[in-house]
């Protein structure tokens, strides 16, 4: 097995789609979630996971490893009060985040994030860095932190926005 796959693995993911577009519309939906009230909510327990972290370091490819660090979900978890012990370190994240809180969706991308997207080609410290700013970049600020309905239209959103400009 490719240590991609074996990555990969660590969050319920298939690359066989059942029917046309199904990865496309899981990719939408998590988006959604993402903005969503709950999904706004748990990532700030994130990023307030990842600044209470006393090593600026996040690993890749399991929970946690031998000496104590941790992924993005390791962080949440442990600031969720779970004992990481207690879970298989390289066995399905997302379910560790879903354990600890946060909405199936948002867990998934962050595991896909901490794994994927941030891999084995960068140092932990700079996984730390991209994870922050990519949790920050998913964060919404308009209307003092309260994520916008995730189906309502573009231009009305660019209305609200423009009315709020000085």
């Amino acid at each position: 097995m490719s240590r991609a796959r074996a990555e990969a693995m660590r969050i319920s993911y298939s690359e066989e789609e059942d029917y046309p577009g199904q990865f496309e519309l899981w990719q939408a939906n998590c988006e959604r979630s993402l903005r969503g009230r709950e999904g706004q909510a748990e990532l700030r327990e994130l990023r307030e996971a990842l600044l209470a972290l006393p090593d600026k370091r996040l690993i890749h490819g399991s929970l946690i490893d031998a000496e104590g660090e941790v992924c993005a979900i390791g962080a949440y978890a442990q600031r969720k009060g779970l004992d990481l012990s207690t879970f298989d370190p390289e066995d399905e994240t997302d379910k560790v985040g879903i354990i600890a809180g946060m909405p199936k969706m948002v867990a998934w991308k962050v595991v896909e994030m901490n794994d994927m997207e941030l891999h084995s080609r960068f140092t932990p410290e700079e996984r730390y860095r991209l994870m922050l700013q990519w949790v920050e970049s998913k964060l919404q600020s308009a209307n003092a932190g309260k994520p916008q309905p995730a189906n309502e239209p573009a231009e009305e959103r660019q209305k609200q926005k423009n009315e709020t400009l000085p």
